[in-house]
């Protein structure tokens, strides 16, 4: 069965979980490693389950426990261009860590409104989210 579980959100750090019982991603890493451990923990999700972390953009509040978090779970860091080359610059990522570019149109999907809850489908290490976007 599919979880949406949104951990933390506001101006003290972000972190959604996306997934399945199979695995899932990691929308934000805004809070520290032992907070969405414990968090993960209670809801059931192995963090052995995490395929990639999504970082919908390098502010603070999104990527406060990424560095943390990598060293523990290796995993791709999916993000844009330029958040990757912020991370890299603020010294958060290196090289032993895989990147996957998302298209510009896709950096602010945090924002946009369910128009029901968002679908997803695993196969193996890849996670296809779907959604319907209310028009108008």
């Amino acid at each position: 069965m599919a979880k949406f579980f949104p951990m933390f959100s506001g101006s003290d750090g972000n972190s959604t979980y996306i997934g399945s019982a199979d695995g899932g991603v990691l929308v934000d890493v805004g809070v520290s490693y032992k907070r969405i451990k414990n968090s993960l923990a209670g809801a059931g999700i192995s963090l052995a389950g995490i395929k990639a972390v999504l970082i919908t953009h390098h502010h603070n509040d999104h990527i406060k426990g990424l560095r943390v978090f990598l060293k523990n779970n290796p995993v791709p860091v999916v993000a844009s261009r330029e958040t990757v080359y912020a991370l890299e610059y603020q010294g958060i990522i290196d090289d032993k860590y895989p990147r996957i570019y998302m298209k510009p149109i896709l950096q602010n999907w945090a924002k946009l409104r369910f128009a029901q809850p968002p679908q997803v489908t695993t196969a193996k290490a890849q996670v296809v989210l779907q959604f319907l976007l209310p028009m108008g």
